[in-house]
């Protein structure tokens, strides 16, 4: 049974503390984590949850010593002292790599696309430094520092709406809050308990059910995955749910099934008009496979 001597401590962090901790060399990374997986679309979508405020998880931290050793945070290279505690990232690795690659200034020899985050001031929306560039176009690493904001604002005849997002923006960077725990135990089974049970609590909505809450009308109209189910269920070919309806609804509209699709609908009948076509696709791709494929079921 894991210990139960000292649990776990609950704390906030700003993003600017986090970013002050990388540079002193507090912040670790156990040989154990896996390496950086976040893509260009997470990063964005990190930035764009802290810009309105939204929550982006829980941070744990395994308070232990520390040798003298090089830090590396994605493109970020720190050279960290030996500590008596330092903060071991348990889980949150992929959030703090991102803000210290984005954030903290850059070496001119590392270079990371993904991390070259932008902020369009007229859309109000994160995109990368591959897309068009505009005067409205703000670097997230230009936003993080007031002086650099002013500066950039300075040389930009900019609407006095605009600059405020502006300043919205740097304030966020450096103000929001990550909640955190911290464990100090010397218990290393305690310590996996925690992190298995912080991963593993409650169970993870599919594609599919995500999809469901974000795009659909009332529960049991004629365009949602539990109707359409049924409908083709008459068809006598076996039950089709969950995320291989979700690909085909996704199909219909385009090539890219892995999308984003969070405002996937411009309105109602929009959306009614996407579960017919997908109903009749579905329809016509059984009667395919019955009938010349020989697939009965």
């Amino acid at each position: 049974m894991p210990s139960t001597d000292q649990q776990p401590t609950a704390a906030r962090y700003k993003i600017d503390d986090l970013l002050r901790m990388v540079r002193e060399g507090k912040i670790r990374i156990p040989h154990f984590q896996r390496g950086l997986r976040w893509g260009g679309t997470d990063v964005e979508r990190l930035f764009d949850s802290i810009y309105r405020g939204f929550p982006v998880g829980t941070l744990l931290f395994w308070i232990r010593p520390a040798e003298r050793e090089t830090v590396r945070l994605g493109p970020v290279e720190i050279t960290a002292p030996s500590l008596p505690e330092a903060f071991w990232v348990v889980d949150g690795q992929q959030r703090i790599t991102t803000l210290a690659a984005a954030l903290l200034p850059k070496d001119p020899v590392e270079r990371d696309a993904v991390f070259d985050v932008y902020f369009d001031l007229e859309k109000e929306q994160f995109g990368r430094s591959d897309s068009p560039r505009t005067d409205s176009r703000l670097p997230v690493r230009e936003a993080y520092d007031l002086q650099r904001v002013l500066a950039w604002l300075r040389s930009r005849e900019l609407s006095s709406a605009l600059q405020e997002r502006a300043f919205q923006l740097a304030d966020r960077l450096r103000n929001f809050e990550v909640p955190a725990y911290l464990v100090t135990t010397s218990d290393e089974e305690s310590l996996r308990t925690i992190f298995d049970r912080s991963n593993t609590f409650g169970k993870a909505m599919s594609r599919a059910e995500v999809f469901q809450a974000l795009n659909s009308s009332e529960r049991g109209a004629p365009d949602d995955f539990a109707s359409l189910s049924e409908s083709l269920a008459s068809a006598g070919f076996g039950t089709i749910q969950g995320n291989t309806l979700l690909y085909a609804v996704l199909a219909t509209r385009g090539v890219d099934v892995t999308r984003e699709f969070r405002g996937e609908f411009l309105d109602d009948d929009d959306r009614r008009r996407n579960f017919e076509e997908t109903r009749a696709a579905l329809l016509r791709t059984i009667a395919f496979l019955r009938d010349h494929a020989d697939v009965p079921h």
